[in-house]
């Protein structure tokens, strides 16, 4: 299965064909798939990125809490120094 980088309807076809533009092998060129398979293939594309989206975004979130933290802890070592002198 090649991976879907983009899609647009063929020119001269019917009305559910479309061309997906693939990377892989082959000569390159655009893979007529019919209306079906190709909102299939859309499909498990949404459903992956629905599934991807929310877990990076808490790895991100998880990330910047542990900035955070770590900068806190930091400026409150310096300022307890600071006071002792």
């Amino acid at each position: 299965m090649r991976p879907l980088i983009g899609m647009q309807a063929s020119p001269g076809a019917g009305s559910g064909a479309f061309a997906v533009f693939g990377a892989g092998a082959g000569d390159g060129g655009p893979q007529d798939l019919s209306g079906a398979a190709a909102a299939d293939r859309l499909a498990v594309w949404f459903r992956a990125a629905t599934i991807a989206v929310p877990i990076c975004g808490a790895l991100i979130l998880l990330m910047l809490i542990a900035l955070a933290v770590r900068i806190l802890r930091t400026d409150s070592q310096i300022e307890r120094n600071s006071k002792l002198r």
